[in-house]
């Protein structure tokens, strides 16, 4: 089965899109069709900065994420636990950083929360289930094995 378009074709897209926006989510296969492949994924963020965004974050599955905010590199790295169904994770890891930056925080605390929600996702089936509210991001290092 052929794709919808060529790799070629889906970064020039990207990089047009790329162009315009301030903030930059990607994995690292999809960062490195619009700039190029990199062993490090800190480079894919520079390379994307160096077409305008303002910020970029590069997820890392399961070795959490790494950020170019305003010139500056953030990294963090995923939390470690069961993983029963990995479907959702990136979204809820993007919905949990733009909850942050809309609520003002710094990136630091921003990629906490991407991680944390990131986390959330996998430890439920189904790609919206185990979402968190606000009080329970904290629950991950919990050590009683009943919370209530």
């Amino acid at each position: 089965m052929e794709g919808l378009w060529s790799e070629e074709e889906a970064g020039a897209a990207y990089r047009a899109i790329l162009a315009k926006v301030d903030v930059v989510f990607a994995g690292d296969e999809e960062a490195a069709i619009a700039v190029g492949r990199s062993e490090d994924p800190m480079e894919l963020a520079h390379r994307i900065a160096e077409l305008g965004p303002r910020q970029v974050i590069i997820k890392l599955d399961d070795a959490g994420a790494v950020a170019l905010i305003d010139c500056k590199e953030y990294r963090r790295d995923a939390i470690r636990l069961p993983v029963v169904d990995t479907a959702g994770a990136g979204d809820a890891l993007v919905a949990g950083y733009i909850a942050e930056l809309l609520n003002g925080l710094d990136p630091l605390a921003r990629l906490e929360t991407a991680v944390r929600t990131g986390a959330f996702a996998c430890m439920v089936p189904g790609d919206w289930e185990g979402m968190p509210r606000r009080d329970e991001l904290g629950m991950l290092e919990q050590s009683e094995p009943v919370a209530r």
